[in-house]
Formats: structure tokens, sequence, C-alpha cells
């Protein structure tokens, strides 16, 4: 190429996929074999340029951004994005406009230089005075930072990591030592710094944090602020997501989601982790993996941190790639010699996590470390969306793991109750008294049960569902919890109806909104189920029949509940529960809402949206929490193609045909066509037909049946075929793992 730079009135792309017509195509080493993709997607034309060509041009076409603001340059091995994070916080709360890029809100944790400085340029554009940027080993030996004018450059640490790319650790070092020698600015050496007070953050607790702070300290004192400006912004500093990140739904054990995926981080986080359980290595648990087509050097070694610090590790899946999990799982085994000490190695992550939730102890810490903040778990042929607090949310909820679980029994002496509740006709019976049971109390009669329950301060949501369906129940729980806390109470299936309603006694009073849920299919009473609950709302799920109907009996017990219309609940149905809503429109039942929606999902999801707004409870992001619950609870996966274009759906398929039914309204509400591809199972033939029987009125959608070998090839060239297309993977199967080993 040239030294004549790039024309500013012209549009360049170095990405082939982005080219639009007229821009002209900047080929970088390697990238001559995306030349024909540019061309036919409208390139103008084709320039050829090094990597250092790349910056200076791009340093250029952009007016020189960096020397326009102050640019903040944090390298090394760990604690890169913590350190931007803080140092962002501290500049903002001095009223600097700062913009931060990085592993959190970049795909690379150094972008390309191109689009670096396209994002300074419009920082600056809109008055923007500062740029913090994490700046990574391979973004400085592939010149993505050339020609940048920093002011401040910080190295956090250089441990083991990225020899896969870089072959040795001394070409790793070189690489870091070059930032910090070669480019302008000041320097800032972490080790080289006296750590703060433990004191001046309290709510950050760790050595880690401590460094990362004293750290960004420094970096705004090389920018010129004073220290004592500083100092009193400390108690306000939030870590960024992922970053020893506490999952707390008031569950009587600690989980922490953390990054940590090199052997230094790892050891740094645990060390951390075990002085909060007081050094006690039987209450720290460790749930990790490895990831696939990367530094197999590391796998041993942190098998043997994790055992230097906990007695419970939990082996599994992370970012595998193209690399067997198991075989992963088994190098990070070898290195550990007590192998009593791993409890679980899963190649699923999802259950490697629900297993730790399921073993943890009152006052354990489980440390789920690896992925931190990514959203997606990358397969050998699909990625898919995974978010390690999202799924530990769910399963801490699923499990109940965030409320004390009291048994009790109703004048049935029974030694490994909790509680027994006798009444004084059965102690006369047996010739007993209450003090010869550990802890039991007279039984309330009904008025004072309900007269307890009254006194609640905490909105009592009463739920009435059914079946194995989506659960309103688990939805209402898993956003409640996450916009400040809930309590839930499941009606037993085998107790009776007095049983479960003495039992109401046994929790404490609360101001947080209390679910009740109670299935109709079980239970004879519930008029009298409501008249001592006294809920403030009644929401309906799915108490459907599987052929869609809602059964008599059940539809005469909830109709019962407006005998008189004196209720003083809400109550929201579906609009289309026509068995339900007609009669209740019939004897004009004032507290009624009837949701209109396009399908059952949407109807749970504004219910539960309503139901916030009466609670008086707010989030700034329902719609995300929803699609977490979906996600997490297996509803669905949406997978991402590695190698070709297009996104599937996978989806668990019943032999419920209400249950398919609601799932297919949900993928059909849009215009796009949706091409069905039934997954090879032991009932193939079973569900094919049920998937006929269901679609039979659709013209629009196919239905294909696919056998093991031919699947991969015949499935990726149906989704290329008809790209614009949802197309869904019906299985049977719980893991993604079992349909990825075909894919």
């Amino acid at each position: 190429m040239s030294s004549m730079m790039l024309d500013k009135s012209k549009t360049y792309c170095y990405d082939s996929r982005r080219i639009t017509p007229g821009d002209s195509f900047i080929c970088l080493p390697k990238g001559e074999r995306f030349i024909e993709d540019a061309l036919n997607r409208g390139a103008h034309g084709v320039i050829h340029m090094t990597r250092q060509e790349f910056a200076e041009n791009a340093n250029a076409y952009f007016d020189y951004p960096t020397e326009r603001v102050a640019l903040v340059g944090i390298t090394g091995t760990n604690g890169k994005t913590s350190v931007s994070y803080f140092t962002a916080q501290l500049l903002e709360a001095l009223g600097r406009k700062v913009l931060v890029i990085g592993t959190i809100n970049s795909k690379l944790t150094t972008p390309e230089s191109w689009d670096v400085l396209a994002r300074i340029r419009q920082h600056v554009d809109q008055g923007g005075t500062h740029v913090v940027m994490e700046v990574s080993s391979h973004g400085i030996d592939q010149g993505r930072v050339h020609g940048f004018d920093f002011n401040v450059k910080c190295l956090t640490n250089i441990t083991h990591d990225h020899l896969d790319y870089h072959k040795t650790f001394e070409n790793y070092k070189m690489t870091k030592m070059k930032f910090m020698q070669d480019y302008n600015g000041q320097s800032v050496f972490s080790d080289d710094l006296s750590l703060i007070d433990s004191r001046e953050v309290p709510h950050l607790p760790g050595q880690f944090h401590l460094k990362n702070i004293t750290s960004a300290l420094a970096i705004c004192q090389g920018l010129g602020l004073d220290r004592s400006m500083l100092m009193p912004h400390l108690k306000s500093l939030t870590p960024p997501k992922g970053r020893f990140e506490s999952i707390a739904l008031g569950q009587p054990f600690r989980v922490i989601i953390d990054f940590a995926h090199t052997p230094d981080a790892l050891a740094t986080v645990l060390d951390d982790a075990l002085k909060c359980v007081d050094g006690k290595k039987d209450k720290l648990r460790v749930v990790f993996g490895c990831g696939g087509n990367r530094d197999h050097q590391k796998r041993p070694k942190m098998g043997a941190i994790a055992e230097r610090f906990s007695r419970h590790i939990y082996l599994t899946a992370d970012n595998s790639r193209t690399e067997t999990t198991q075989n992963i799982i088994n190098d990070i085994k070898s290195g550990i010699i007590n192998l009593d000490c791993v409890r679980v190695a899963n190649v699923d992550r999802q259950q490697a996590i629900a297993a730790a939730i399921r073993d943890a102890n009152y006052g354990d810490m489980i440390i789920i470390a690896g992925k931190g903040h990514e959203l997606d778990q990358v397969g050998a042929a699909f990625s898919y969306y995974f978010n390690d607090g999202s799924i530990a949310a769910y399963e801490i909820i699923k499990q109940r793991t965030f409320q004390t679980n009291l048994s009790w029994v109703l004048n049935e002496p029974d030694a490994n109750a909790d509680v027994l509740f006798i009444s004084k006709k059965v102690m006369n019976e047996l010739k007993i008294t209450q003090s010869n049971f550990r802890r039991s109390l007279p039984t309330p009669s009904m008025a004072k049960v309900k007269d307890y329950f009254s006194k609640i301060k905490g909105d009592k949501i009463l739920v009435l569902e059914s079946g194995d369906r989506f659960s309103l129940v688990g939805l209402l729980t898993h956003v409640l919890m996450n916009c400040g806390g809930a309590r839930v109470i499941e009606f037993g299936d085998q107790s009776t109806l007095e049983h479960d309603l003495v039992g109401l006694t046994l929790f404490e009073q609360t101001e947080l909104p209390i679910i009740i849920k109670i299935d109709p299919k079980k239970i004879q009473k519930l008029s009298r189920a409501s008249e001592v609950i006294t809920p403030d709302h009644i929401v309906l799920g799915d108490i459907y029949h599987p052929n869609e109907y809602v059964e008599p009996h059940i539809q005469k017990m909830i109709l019962n509940l407006f005998q008189g219309n004196k209720t003083l609940y809400s109550f929201w149905c579906s609009e289309k529960m026509s068995d339900i809503v007609d009669p209740l429109n019939e004897i004009g039942a004032q507290q009624c809402h009837f949701i209109k929606s396009l399908n059952w999902l949407d109807y749970n999801i504004e219910v539960v949206k309503e139901v916030l707004i009466k609670c008086e409870m707010y989030h700034d992001d329902v719609i995300q929490l929803y699609q977490d619950y979906l996600r997490a609870s297996g509803w669905f996966h949406k997978l991402t193609f590695n190698n070709g274009p297009g996104q599937a759906y996978i989806v668990n398929l019943t032999q419920d045909p209400l249950d398919l039914k609601q799932k297919i309204s949900f993928f059909n509400q849009n215009k796009s066509p949706v091409i069905h591809h039934v997954f090879p199972s032991k009932n193939s033939d079973v569900l094919k037909y049920e998937i006929n029987e269901t679609l039979g009125q659709s013209s629009e959608i196919q239905v294909k049946e696919y056998i093991k070998g031919a699947l991969q090839d015949q499935f990726k060239n149906d989704v290329a075929a008809v790209n614009e297309a949802i197309h869904i993977i019906w299985s049977e199967v719980q893991s993604l793992t079992e349909i990825e080993a075909v894919l």
C-alpha cells in the first residue's frame, strides 16, 4: 500500500460481513479469503494494509481522537476490568465524562483500532473527557493500540495465561512490558503500590478488591486528581458484573460469581473466599472448568489450586469449543491428588451449579468461577445463552434454598417432624403431654390461623396452577426475588387443607410479598382456603386439562370465590379462559383483570408486571428477568451456529398436546415462517405424530425428521436455505450436550 492516507469523504470497512455497497474493503493480513465476500456485498474496491498501517490510517481518519481525551490503558493478566470500572467510577464521581472499553462491553477485550478510535471520536464529539480501556496482550501484539496517545498506563500483574497464543511465558511478559515501556504516558505498576486500608471499603471484602481500588486511585492521581478528593467516594464503588458478584436471594449460604479463569486469579479469589468462611475448607465449594482450544498447561494447575482451598470441587464445562468437555475435566483432575474432593464432574454446567447449590449447608460459600459476566456457552457446533448468575438465581429459587423448610404434622406424633400440632383431645386419648415432643404446639382454630395471617404486612398472592407446564409461580418468584425478595408457600400434594392452613402460622411476620401456590385439582374447599388466607391478589395459572378446558368442578370452585361479590382481592386470568371469563362477566365481578395476550407466555409476563405494580416493586428490565427464567428453566435454548448462518431453538417436547400447543403459539406470533425439526429419539415416531396432530391446520409449517449421521449437514443446509425462518429443534433430551454430540 502507498503512504497516502484514507479519503475522509469515503467509507471503509475491514469486516466483509459488515460491508455496505460503496464501502472500500480494508484487507488485513490473512484476510485475503474474505475479498470475494466483500465484493459480492458491494465493496467499491480493496485496500491491503498491515496492522500498523491500519492503526495509523484509523488515527488520521478519525482526526487523532486519543489526543483530545485523557486516555488510560490498563493491561495485565487479572484485574483489568475491575481496575477500569473503579477508575471510571472515581472519575465520574468528580464530574468527568468517561467511556469504558473492555471485556464487559466489547466482544474483544481490546477491539480493533478502527472500532476503538470510532468510539473515542464519538465520545469526544459528545463532550467526553476521559477514556479508560483494557489493553490485552493480543491487542498489543497485533498493533490495535498502535499510535494511541496514553496519559496513564497501568500493569496489574503478569501471571500464567494465553500461552496458546504467545507460546512461552517470556514472550507473554515481553508483550506486556512493551506496552508499559514503549507507549506514551505515566506508568503505574500495581505490585509496587501500598494497599489502602480495608476499612475504607468495608462493602468490598478481599485483597484483590483492595489491590484493584488502590490501582484505580493511583491512576486518577496520575491524571492529576488530588487523593483527598477521591477518598470520600470509595464507599460508593461497586465491582463490575461477574467480578466477585454476590447472588443474594435470602438463601442461608453465599453464592459468588467470578470471572477467574487463570491459576493466579482462581487462587486469589479462593484465598479470599476461604477467609470469608474462617479458613474452613469444608465450607467452601468451587464450581469451575477450563476453556477448550486454549492453554492446556493451566488445567492441572487450576485443579491443584481448587484442592488447596476446598474439599468440595465441582468440575464442568467452560466454553469447551471443539474439545471434548470430559477430556478437559480429566486434564483438570490430573492436578488433583485427592479425587474424593471432586463431588461432581458433569459436562453440563447448569447441572454442576445445581448440584453445588443442592449440597450447600448453612454458612457455606459457593464460588462459581470462569465465566463471570459472559452470556454465552461456546461448544463445538454452536453457542447458546448461558449466564452463571442467572442460572444460580434460578436454581436457588427452584430448590427453595432461600427459605427454611419446616416440616409439621397434625395430630400424628412423628419424631422426625420439626413441629407437631396436636389437639387436647388427641393428647388425652394417647395419654401424653406436649413435653413429650421436641417442639409441639396446640392446634389453632381456623379463626386463629386467619387472625395470624391477616397480621402479615406483605402482599399475599394466591396462585392457582396445576401440572408440569410453564410455572407462573416459578416466574413470579424469580422476578420478585430479584426485585427485593419474596416468601413462597406451596400447599402439599398429600396433606389435608387443615394441615396446610395450620402450617401458615409457622411463617414469620414479613413485609415481603408471599406467594401461595395451590393446585385446585388437589383441594376440595378453595373458598375456605381463600377465606383463611385473605389474599390481596389471586392469579390463575395453567389449570387447563390437556384437552384445553377447565374441569367443571374447578370452574365451580373458582366461581364460588366470588359469591356475594364481597371479596377485596385483585383477580387475574387470561381472556382466553372462556369457561372462567364468561361466567365472571355475567356476575360482574369488578375486581377481575382479563389479560389480553397472543399466547400463554405473554399472559404470564403481563400478570407479573401488574403484580409488581400492585406490590410497589420495581426492576429496570423485567423482560430480561423473564427471558433469563425461560432459558434457565430449559423452556427453550437459542442456538447460534459457529460456522454458518442462521439460528435455531431447542425446545423440550412433551406428550401433553396443550403444552405443545402453548410452545408452538409462542414461536408462531410473528410473520417469519417456522420450520420444525424432530430430533432423533427412541420415541421419534410418536413425537412426529404429536407434532403433525398439533400443527395439522398450519400450512406454513414444515415438519422434518432427522437421523443421526445425516443430521448435521442436512440440518445446517436447511437453516442456510431458509435463513429468515425460525428453526425449532424438538427434543426430549434434557441436556444440550447430548444434542451437541450429534450436531
